[in-house]
């Protein structure tokens, strides 16, 4: 058996709104590569998966940094990731860390419906909004700068049509 730490955050390194992350890191920590980005203060190089998680389309009407603050695990092995905001949907991974499927809360199928009907949304919730978040999910070999030009194009996707943006 495996040991890790999974640690749930924002990724966030400088100036604008980031991505919710999911690190899993080894343990017992193996020695630091020196030439990889830094992490918690520490050389990078350390995880095993690094994983941002896609922006949710609902915190359009006040944008905030959108983080994970929840990790449940279960006896099958999957692995829930709940970002923070209270109408969000809730990632379930393998225990590999594979995104298996997103699960909508109440909550947020009835906010969606509320900002639609305001004019601050253009699209009908879908089940296959559901599965673009899924497929949205992006694993990295160290931590990404989640502000960069390069990984924002990667994360954008177009919830309307339900398939990942450009690039």
């Amino acid at each position: 058996m495996q040991q890790e730490l999974l640690l749930g955050g924002v990724n966030n390194p400088g100036p604008g709104l980031g991505y919710p992350s999911l690190v899993a890191l080894d343990i017992p920590f193996p020695k630091p590569k020196r030439s990889a980005q830094d992490l918690f203060g520490l050389p990078g190089g350390q995880e095993e998966t690094y994983l941002l998680l896609p922006r949710q389309d609902i915190d359009v009407d006040q944008p905030y940094l959108q983080r994970v603050t929840r990790i449940d695990t279960n006896r099958a092995g999957e692995i829930t990731v709940t970002p923070s905001s209270p109408y969000s949907c809730r990632f379930v991974f393998s225990r590999s860390l594979e995104p298996i499927t997103v699960r909508a809360v109440d909550a947020f199928v009835r906010i969606h419906r509320k900002l639609r009907l305001q004019g601050l949304l253009d699209h009908d919730f879908s089940p296959a909004e559901l599965e673009a978040y899924r497929r949205a999910v992006h694993r990295f070999p160290t931590a990404p700068n989640g502000n960069s030009e390069a990984v924002r194009r990667l994360m954008a996707f177009d919830i309307a049509r339900q398939e990942p943006g450009a690039d």
